[in-house]
């Protein structure tokens, strides 16, 4: 913006502030189109072939969206007549549910036995009321007597069972989701009241969705406004100033209601992690306002007019304000690179934003200036003193300070980085205040396993399935899989043949295998399709044409890379084993979270270096100095680099969050050594010695820069607080980039530029 503009706006405030409101209220409008989007789908790209695989899967067979009710009996035996009762209720109930397509609970599992030449299907422990104790003993062994029951419907020790309620839910639900939730949890309510020695708990995909809404809309009932009150509570007490306070959160309060109106105009679904854009946009807008409005009150206490102190501080600040808006567009921008699309739209909001605040602070923070009655107020000699106090302190140590903080930087560094993990499951997004998290918890911890890996398996030709070599290939894999570390259950087609086969035998335990023959398989089939009640279909493991069948392998609490690992050696052994026709690619939820997250690294790795590269040459350029723009390179890249070391101390867990905190933090960091490199050099030019530069710049610069970084401390800091762990640790790692930036632009750089720019000097003594 140059002076002309300024002047316009400074000489017509009044009619900029109404250009203003025009604007803020076509972008409110966008408003309603506002909805809250939880679906896990939309943290990948369309075009990602695991998502497009899970797809394919879904239309497939039945989908996989459901709710898990857990039933702990509390004296150890699940098989009880009172534990049964709740179970057989929560079935019935079950079914009632809103979009419901199946319920596999103890209750209603189907036995299978012969009677002649004729199969007989049915539910061995249903209606548990009317059963004689010996009837719920034959039932028992049924059920025990099926090894794909175990670490799935019950527990290895026979203390817990879950009832399984599946849905077809619309490609975007909104309100379905709590629909389906409300119901279950009211469900639960009434039957739990009746069984006090029973145990119940409540978790699966859906609730998952449920609980990151209320995540959602708690985050923004209490974090956003905490927020806002920090932003005021820094704003005053470090700025003095009632109407500068006003001004400010004025104007950072358009930007986000300028750049959420307009994408809601385009897009309204707001997620967990685009929710915290105005947040960013709001707390890296301050420093803008903040610099602007300390130069401008520090010309005005010297006497100038409104006017010319306004002015003037523009001018000033033309050039500070405009490098630091382009490095941390470029910084969030880098997020571009990230795997998942919401991390990109967050990136791309916030450069809308810094856009939308560096025009701003041209066009409306000049128009409130003169518009409010602020005035000059007293000098900060307080203020004024701690500064020059901290530019001596550095001045007089310089070596000392650069080798403690080189000393203790290269220590944290090399020790804490390797202890970051990569880990990506998003089980783990919410805390134990959520019953999601302490429902998952418990199932893992009585079922063996809540993680879920799915393979597509392919025949080659319509009922293909009952070939016999099909069906053998297909057992040896369950059977590999099941031999593996960490595998609870392995639940495939193969259990249900080798079931029916027993029983056409006479319940011959040695006749638990496959049929012989594709005439046997099926006419086995045939006969057990007919004898399902409706809801009991094979669907969820047998395509229509017979041609497919899904195995399901349940996967006890691990890590990204460990379920990575498995996942690899399965499909390597489904090379080497298997029929071209068979090869397939694993899919689930869990595993394409893993998948991201591992590819997600070298992307965000590229993105930062792009992002540093880009940054320097812009600094060199800006400041006429390579050697400056090197120095502000390395203070600017150590505190991302510590603070990655100190959150391997800290927590130690690389997720989707922590991945985009290298760019986006290097990109807000570097606009303190531009306020301090920029003002250093104007005083160099005007033929100031090193050191008078230096105590002038933290006089001139100081407060503000620490202003800044409060109010960056304060707004990255509260995202720790969210309950989505992906925003919590963004947020955290974040706010500990900005303290260490702080200390590094007030400490290294001046030690450095003390250190050797003096050697060009002739020191006054």
């Amino acid at each position: 913006m140059n002076a002309r503009f300024n002047s316009l706006v400074i000489n017509n405030p009044k009619s900029a502030l109404a250009v203003m409101f025009l604007a803020i209220v076509l972008a409110c409008i966008g408003f309603k189109n506002f909805w809250l989007s939880t679906s896990f789908k939309i943290n990948f790209d369309k075009t990602n072939p695991l998502l497009i695989a899970m797809n394919e899967q879904e239309d497939t067979f039945s989908k996989n969206d459901n709710m898990v009710v857990l039933v702990i009996a509390k004296d150890g035996n699940i098989f009880n007549r009172q534990a049964l009762q709740a179970i057989d209720e929560l079935t019935d109930l079950g079914w009632k549910s809103p979009f419901a397509s199946r319920v596999d609970s103890l209750t209603n599992f189907n036995s299978v036995e012969s009677d002649n030449d004729n199969i007989v299907v049915e539910p061995v422990l249903d209606n548990p009321s009317t059963k004689t104790d010996e009837q719920l003993a034959k039932g028992k062994q049924a059920i025990l007597n099926s090894p794909e029951l175990k670490g799935y419907l019950v527990s290895n020790n026979g203390r817990s069972s879950i009832v399984l309620m599946t849905f077809q839910l619309p490609e975007n639900p909104v309100g379905e989701i709590k629909q389906i939730s409300d119901h279950v949890h009211h469900i639960v309510d009434q039957v739990a009241p009746k069984y006090p020695q029973v145990e119940f708990h409540v978790t699966g995909t859906v609730e998952a969705s449920m609980s990151f809404t209320d995540a959602m809309l708690k985050d923004m009932a209490l974090l956003l406004p905490i927020g806002y009150g920090l932003m005021i509570a820094s704003l005053t007490l470090l700025l003095r100033s009632f109407w500068a306070t006003v001004i400010t959160l004025s104007l950072v309060s358009v930007v986000s209601v300028l750049v959420m109106g307009v994408k809601c105009w385009f897009d309204g679904a707001i997620t967990a992690v685009n929710m915290f854009a105005p947040t960013m946009i709001m707390t890296i807008a301050i420093a803008d306002c903040v610099h602007v409005l300390t130069g401008f009150l520090l010309h005005y206490r010297e006497g100038l007019s409104k006017k010319e102190a306004m002015l003037t501080s523009l001018t000033e600040s033309r050039k500070a304000v405009f490098l630091t808006s382009i490095t941390t567009a470029v910084g969030f921008a880098s997020l571009n690179f990230h795997e998942s699309p919401t991390y990109r739209e967050l990136g791309n909001l916030v450069v809308f934003g810094i856009g939308v605040a560096w025009f701003l602070v041209y066009a409306l923070l000049p128009a409130l200036v003169m518009v409010l009655p602020i005035k000059a107020g007293k000098p900060q000699n307080g203020a004024k003193q701690f500064m020059t106090a901290w530019a001596n302190w550095v001045i007089k140590y310089p070596k000392q300070i650069l080798a403690v903080m080189a000393i203790v930087s290269i220590t944290i560094i090399a020790v804490g980085m390797p202890r970051n993990e990569l880990n990506e499951m998003f089980t783990t997004y919410l805390d134990d205040t959520f019953e999601f998290k302490r429902s998952n918890t418990k199932l893992n911890e009585e079922l063996g396993g809540i993680h879920r890996l799915l393979y597509t398996l392919d025949s080659g030709k319509e009922n293909g399935i009952y070939e016999p070599a099909y069906l053998q290939r297909l057992d040896a894999f369950a059977t590999w899989y099941r031999q593996q570390h960490g595998v609870s259950n392995v639940y495939t087609y193969t259990d249900v043949m080798k079931r029916l086969n027993r029983a056409m035998h006479n319940n011959d335990p040695q006749a638990y295998t496959l049929p012989d023959s594709v005439e046997l398989a099926a006419q086995y089939a045939l006969v057990h399709e007919m004898s399902l009640s409706e809801g009991q279909e094979l669907t969820n493991m047998v395509s229509m044409d017979k041609r497919k069948t899904m195995l399901t392998v349940i996967v006890s609490e691990t890590d990204s890379k460990a379920l990575l690992a498995l996942n690899k050696s399965a499909e390597d052994w489904l090379a080497k084993n298997a029929t071209p026709e068979m090869k397939t690619k694993g899919v689930g939820l869990d595993l394409i979270f893993s998948n991201m997250a591992m590819t997600n690294i070298p992307s965000m790795v590229y993105g930062t270096f792009l992002c540093i590269v880009i940054v320097s040459l812009m600094l060199g350029v800006a400041l006429k100095s390579w050697r400056l723009g090197t120095i502000s390179l390395f203070v600017n890249s150590l505190p991302v680099a510590i603070a990655l070391g100190l959150w391997g101390f800290i927590n130690g867990r690389i997720d989707i969050g922590v991945a985009a905190v290298g760019t986006l933090s290097f990109g807000i960091v570097v606009d303190d050594t531009i306020h301090f490199m920029t003002h250093y050099q104007k005083f160099k030019q005007a033929g100031m010695q090193t050191v008078d530069a230096i105590r002038e710049v933290f006089v001139s610069s100081g407060l503000a820069m620490i202003t800044t970084t409060v109010a960056l401390i304060g707004g990255f800091g509260i995202l720790s607080f969210s309950h989505y762990s992906a925003n919590a640790n963004m947020g955290f790692l974040t706010a500990i980039c900005m303290l260490l930036a702080i200390l590094f632009d007030l400490l290294a750089l001046p030690a450095w530029l003390v250190w050797r720019d003096t050697k060009n000097d002739t020191i006054k003594q």
